[in-house]
């Protein structure tokens, strides 16, 4: 389990959240509960050093990103109840209601996309969701199409048609938006996210 890719939005469900699922099969939430305790206390101690103490947590470690971490925690808890992409969801929409605490999460094609793209930003997540609004019919719906598959049979995001697979994590695709510090850096990153996509459905042809 990649606590990272959840954080950040990386990929679909499957790819994120598959594995974790199966391996709580007759679990409880207190026993993921544990793995995050776990989790922080090994954080906690690594590169401990005899006079500064735990300095990867206390010196090394953004506590933006630990904020994340911790506040996606709750969301991780549900999967011993809930399906993978039921998880994701309800986190992305609380995710972009923090970003956009006026704005009602949006619906309908493209989505997804709309929100996965503002979590993956992070601070740049007005950037991303103007971009992708801005952005040429044929990025929006590359996006919009391929960032809406789940990677599980049968599971869907809610409001959404898009099915079948493979469905792609590409990897570092937050490190990619996050590093755009204009709109037209933005608009350039989800063309070339949306080209990466595309290459990859030219490689693995789409199954329903």
């Amino acid at each position: 389990f990649n606590h990272g890719w959840f954080v950040q939005a990386e990929g679909p469900p499957g790819a994120m959240l598959r594995s974790l699922k199966q391996v709580l099969h007759g679990a409880s939430g207190a026993d993921l509960a544990f793995y995050f305790v776990h989790w922080l206390t090994d954080l906690s101690g690594a590169e401990g050093t005899p006079l500064a103490g735990a300095e990867k947590l206390t010196r090394k470690f953004p506590l933006a990103v630990l904020v994340c971490f911790l506040w996606s925690m709750p969301f991780l808890q549900r999967l011993v109840e809930h399906s993978e992409t039921a998880v994701m969801e309800d986190y992305l929409e609380a995710r972009f209601r923090e970003s956009f605490p006026d704005q009602v999460p949006p619906q309908g094609p493209g989505a997804v996309a709309t929100v996965r793209l503002a979590v993956m930003s992070q601070k740049g997540a007005q950037r991303a969701v103007e971009a992708f609004r801005a952005a040429p019919a044929l990025v929006r719906d590359v996006l919009g199409e391929e960032m809406a598959l789940t990677g599980i049979d049968g599971q869907a995001f809610r409001g959404t048609a898009a099915a079948g697979g493979p469905a792609f994590l590409v990897y570092y695709g937050p490190a990619l938006l996050q590093r755009c510090n204009s709109l037209p850096e933005m608009q350039d990153a989800l063309l070339v996210l949306a080209c990466i996509y595309a290459a990859g459905r030219q490689l693995w042809p789409r199954d329903p």
